[in-house]
């Protein structure tokens, strides 16, 4: 679930750049793909390594010419950006809460197991 929604990050030439372009057009797509490898390092230099690897690997694999869609020009319908919200939604979802398990968060406490009584 984690690789998935890493993969969803709207950064270059990943799925979630890809629904960036269709939801967006390719300028506000360019520019959420630089904040987000932006985030990433800032993540990475804080402590995460989950940040700090899926930083390099979408930074080097987002440069380059975008490929263009099959059909820039009909609008799309409100029920595929209804899926692109949802799909934004389980991305923060399922990201927010994992620092990568290199740092101890307050916000985050460890699990409890009836042995630790």
């Amino acid at each position: 679930m984690v690789v998935t929604s890493l993969n969803l990050l709207p950064c270059g030439r990943l799925e979630g750049g890809r629904i960036a372009q269709a939801l967006f057009g390719r300028n506000v797509a360019a520019t959420l793909s630089f904040a987000t490898s932006l985030l990433l390092g800032i993540g990475g230099l804080t402590g995460s390594v989950l940040c700090l690897a899926w930083g390099l690997f979408a930074t080097f694999f987002r440069g380059g010419e975008e490929i263009p869609a099959k059909d820039e020009i009909t609008p799309i319908g409100d029920d595929r950006y209804g899926w692109g919200l949802v799909l934004a939604v389980i991305c923060f979802l399922t990201l927010f809460p994992n620092g990568g398990g290199t740092f101890s968060s307050s916000f985050l406490n460890q699990p409890f197991f009836r042995g630790d009584m």
